[in-house]
């Protein structure tokens, strides 16, 4: 899987994540910090002193799969407010109403499923009986005036779950099937607030949206709770005494292990457009992410820059979008980290339609642009439906195009050369079709233990007893090793019988080991099948004796993306990177081929969409023929 992780605030990248997400080889994270305080989401953060649920759920809804047999009833949840200037009293009573089963509906809001009524129920009861005792202790009626029905929800679970927010968070991720995960910042419940330049403090996150300003935030901080307004500005006059005492009071916050995981294995990071100072700048900032996203040094770091201005960033030119984002993603670092090692490429739009009115696109200061040491991508990244937005198609191939050019140039490079000594060949999905072969074996062997969902992709390219192991434990079934071990033993059986009986080489590959074969290079299989397994398909084929080596998972402790597997072939062949190279069908194997310092190529098959294939089996047999002039292949018939 290729794993893409976005920094995302409310609704800003919706689109691409809904586009990124129709890629099936693609595991979605969403970064989100939780400081939204305005609405109903400030009245939570009040009484129920957490973190805000509001930019979280909005991601959550957005990931959230469409064919689950509940959609349509969170969707509707989701879009239920209270009416404004409603009644405290008539909104406790609808909610305990439903609570009390006195009827199925919270406002026009059918509930029928009977597991999904309970559930809503008792996230409703520990929402209104918590709140009875916030009320008393604050001696105030929470105003559900166009309050979200989703934020009581949010909030319930948080006090069931020990006002644990990363709980919470995990626990709506798998009530709405959502497809990808999203993962918090972190867990401290501080307090945004930011200074102008003009000396102007907004008090509270949603000042910082909503009071509208052309002179510019100076910076961002976080505290532990919210500032006496009147008191701080009858003592604090000047600019410089503002930031000074902002600074003395100013809080900081841990990345949670999740988003550090999530950073560091990435694939692709991206900065996605949406407001920057109250939804972004706040994430960068937090304590070992931007050191997270410099130790990895395999991933794409992409920054989206903004289509149009807003009011938190008036007049903001392309440029100081990218270096704002610096300056905050180095404002709580230990030691200044470079621009190039924080973003590799930025996306610059440069579509101007002079049909919505009143909008102001980001100036493009090309000059400045051009100077800063990273790669800057212009193009027309604007929806034309939705003026002022970003076109995700668009958008999102841009980001693969980028991210397949640059991490996998070997694939698409001109100067690849088939005549070397040494040819690497991966079996399953490159040679031959066996990976329909291996989810046919997994799921009779699922269907034999009441298993019916398993998605055979999910796992494709790893080990048969890893698999099983795995996939059992995510479901918490409680499986001994030795039943794992005879599961493994029945899968291996099955798919090699369906080896026996369905096994077909892809078109070319048979053509191109042989002439490979004919002209004298050493032939290679490296792969992470067991050796029993890979030796009854080449048989099957007819070509077990075309191979010097054969290097199967049975040597090794970890499979592909692993290196590990590449590294034995070159130590066992006494090979030097240099002197071969590598045929793979898939990204992880081209990783693992790539971390040897192997120069790796896709062959045309079914495991990757087009524009990242490389070539097909025929093209490789006439780059071989047009190598030699057809001399070799002349030789070849004489001799035979």
């Amino acid at each position: 899987m290729l794993k893409v992780v976005v920094f995302s605030g409310g609704r800003g990248s919706n689109t691409i994540a809904q586009e990124l997400l129709k890629d099936p080889s693609i595991k979605l994270s969403l970064i989100v910090n939780a400081y939204d305080d305005g609405k109903s989401t400030g009245e939570i953060r009040k009484f129920f002193n957490m973190l805000g649920p509001s930019d979280i759920r909005k991601n959550q809804e957005n990931l959230m799969s469409t064919d689950f047999p509940h959609y349509d009833t969170w969707a509707k949840i989701f879009e239920f407010r209270f009416p404004k200037d409603i009644k405290h009293e008539y909104c406790i009573k609808t909610i305990k109403d439903f609570i009390e089963g006195k009827t199925n509906a919270i406002e026009n809001i059918e509930i029928e499923d009977t597991q999904l009524k309970r559930l809503i129920k008792k996230l409703l009861r520990q929402f209104v009986t918590s709140l009875e005792i916030y009320e008393k202790q604050l001696g105030k009626k929470f105003n559900f005036s166009d309050c979200s029905l989703s934020n009581c929800l949010y909030s319930g679970a948080y006090e069931i779950l020990d006002k644990n927010f990363n709980k919470t968070i995990e626990l709506f991720n798998i009530l709405l099937h959502t497809r990808g995960e999203v993962i918090p910042t972190n867990l401290e419940n501080k307090k945004l607030i930011a200074i102008r330049e003009n000396g102007d403090i907004c008090y509270n996150e949603a000042q910082i949206v909503e009071l509208r300003s052309n002179d510019r935030i100076e910076d961002i901080f976080l505290i532990d709770d919210y500032l006496n307004e009147e008191l701080i500005e009858s003592n604090f006059t000047t600019m410089e005494q503002k930031k000074d005492y902002l600074h003395r009071i100013e809080s900081y916050v841990q990345g949670t292990p999740e988003v550090i995981k999530a950073l560091e294995n990435a694939d692709i990071i991206l900065y996605a457009p949406g407001t920057q100072h109250s939804s972004l700048y706040p994430s960068y900032t937090t304590l070992k992410i931007p050191e997270a996203i410099y130790r990895n040094k395999k991933a794409l770091k992409i920054f989206v820059c903004n289509i149009g201005e807003d009011y938190e960033t008036p007049g903001f030119t392309a440029s100081e979008f990218i270096t704002s984002a610096y300056k905050y993603l180095n404002k709580n670092t230990k030691g200044k980290v470079a621009l190039k090692e924080l973003i590799d490429v930025a996306l610059v739009n440069t579509s101007r339609s002079k049909v919505k009115e009143d909008f102001h696109y980001v100036d493009n200061d090309n000059e400045r642009l051009d100077k800063l040491p990273i790669d800057i991508v212009y193009g027309d990244y604007e929806s034309h439906e939705d003026l002022g937005k970003h076109d995700a198609i668009t958008t999102v191939r841009a980001v693969k195009d980028i991210y397949y050019k640059k991490f996998f140039k070997g694939f698409f490079s001109e100067s690849i050369n088939f005549h070397k000594e040494y040819v690497i060949f991966d079996f399953d999905g490159t040679i031959a079709d066996t990976n329909t072969l291996h989810a046919a074996a997994f799921h009779e062997v699922f269907e034999s233990i009441h298993i019916h969902d398993f998605k055979y992709e999910d796992y494709m390219g790893r080990k048969t007893v890893e698999v099983f192991k795995d996939f059992l434990k995510s479901r918490d079934l409680p499986y001994t090793s030795k039943e794992i071990e005879s599961l493994t033993a029945l899968k291996q059986s099955t798919v090699r019988k369906l080896m026996l009986s369905q096994l077909k080489a892809y078109d070319g590959a048979i053509e191109v080991i042989r002439y490979l074969k004919a002209i004298g290079t050493t032939l290679i299989i490296t792969t992470s099948s067991s050796r029993k397994g890979v030796h009854l398909a080449l048989r099957q084929l007819g070509l077990l004796d075309s191979f010097d080596y054969i290097i199967t998972g049975d040597d090794v402790e970890e499979a592909k993306p692993s290196p590990e597997i590449y590294f034995k072939t070159l130590q066992l062949a006494h090979i030097q990177p240099e002197e071969a190279i590598v045929i793979e069908d898939s990204i992880h194997g081209a990783k693992a081929a790539q971390e040897a310092n192997l120069q790796v190529v896709i062959v045309n098959n079914d495991q990757l969409s087009d524009q990242f294939y490389c070539t097909s089996f025929q093209e490789i047999l006439m780059d071989l023929k047009a190598g030699d002039g057809g001399l070799r292949e002349m030789e070849i018939l004489l001799s035979s």
